[in-house]
């Protein structure tokens, strides 16, 4: 699951990802247009994600179902 945000992070964070964590969503990304960062949201525990790490420039993601596939955070911005 991605969500690109321009002005509802704080809405995204605090209402959808314990929505989606409660579905067992394994992947949420949290696409912050504003800080060129990405959120990624995983290991869905309950109402919450068990890990959350934030990556920005020069960093890449790995997909969880694809450890092989990996997305430069430059490329999305």
């Amino acid at each position: 699951m991605v969500e690109v945000a321009h002005t509802s992070q704080r809405k995204d964070r605090v209402l959808k990802a314990p929505l989606y964590a409660e579905c067992n969503v394994p992947e949420y990304w949290l696409v912050d247009v504003p800080s060129r960062v990405v959120e990624v949201y995983t290991a869905p525990a309950g109402s919450s994600y068990a890990s959350v790490v934030r990556r920005g420039a020069g960093d890449r993601i790995a997909l969880v179902d694809f450890p092989d596939v990996s997305i430069a955070v430059d490329e999305l911005f």
